[in-house]
């Protein structure tokens, strides 16, 4: 390199360009492993610049930018909600990679550790071993697997509750209820985006007259975040979420679920799902949540 990378806060210009640097950083990765993956039908676009925009507006100075030549070669995104850090996305250009840009956007996106939440947490690829131990050197481990699975868009038979279209404002109590019971934190923040993309409906999960957990449906085929009080009703909530999708034009259902929600997993690969593009490691500082009455967001890189 000519002349050194430099490093500054993210603006809106950024915001599509980064999106770009994600789709090559990811595509280069997939090459190097064999996979073949259409990264961006399983990103969706508007989700992902829609959490970018999010980061403007509630983390502006958790979301980092590095040039090179007046051109960006990486960057990374985290947010803070009270009780914990989350590195939401961090991505370098290929030609860039080991060169220690990405250690410095994480050190930048985490600030002073002195002022740090108790809490810190990101996703990291499974095959990625460089990121994986970048993060672990911070002292963020493996929790949970992510396992990314592909499915018809019809029902199981686990008819027991039902889904109720809801408002992102209107439902916030209801959200920070639920998110409160199974992530230990509210994140009023996270649901102004997903409220903000076209075609991501909120439903909210009702057992009778009871509002026992809440689960987002995108007309793509995306489903999540989704959170219940219990872990028996997960699979009732999805199954629900996949009648909705069925009545849609979503050919397949694609949806994001940890691991430890075993009896959930082995239920829904029972209905004919399958494993599909890769497995992530939910990486965290401490114990974190209570993941088996949760899945993760289905297309973006809020968790």
């Amino acid at each position: 390199m000519n002349s050194k990378v430099q490093f500054r806060l993210a603006c809106e210009g950024d915001v599509e360009e980064t999106y770009r640097i994600f789709l090559r950083a990811n595509e280069d990765l997939n090459r190097r492993l064999g996979r073949q993956v259409d990264i961006q039908s399983h990103s969706l676009p508007a989700r992902a610049l829609s959490v970018r925009r999010n980061g403007l507006r509630y983390d502006s100075e958790r979301f980092w930018v590095a040039e090179h030549d007046r051109s960006l070669v990486g960057f990374g995104l985290a947010i803070r909600r009270r009780s914990f850090w989350y590195l939401a996305a961090m991505h370098v250009l290929p030609e860039y990679q080991s060169c220690g840009v990405g250690r410095e956007l994480f050190r930048r996106c985490l600030g002073d550790p002195a002022h740090l939440p108790p809490t810190l947490l990101t996703i990291s690829d499974a095959s990625n071993i460089v990121s994986t131990g970048l993060y672990a050197r911070f002292g963020l481990l493996p929790q949970t697997a992510i396992i990314h699975l592909e499915g018809p868009t019809k029902p199981f038979g686990q008819g027991t509750v039902t889904l109720r279209p809801v408002d992102v404002k209107g439902a916030q109590h209801c959200f920070g209820q639920l998110d409160q019971l199974v992530l230990g934190e509210t994140r009023p923040e996270d649901h102004h985006a997903w409220g903000l993309v076209p075609g991501l409906i909120p439903y909210l999960v009702c057992e009778g007259d009871r509002i026992v957990g809440y689960i987002y449906i995108d007309r793509a085929g995306a489903l999540g975040p989704a959170a219940v009080e219990q872990q028996n009703l997960l699979c009732p909530a999805i199954s629900a979420a996949l009648e909705v999708l069925g009545a849609g034009e979503a050919p397949v259902a694609r949806l994001r679920i940890p691991s430890t929600a075993r009896e959930t997993l082995a239920a829904l690969l029972s209905a004919g799902f399958r494993f599909d593009t890769c497995i992530n490691l939910f990486l965290t500082s401490c114990p974190f949540g209570r993941l088996p009455l949760y899945l993760f967001s289905g297309a973006d890189a809020l968790f």
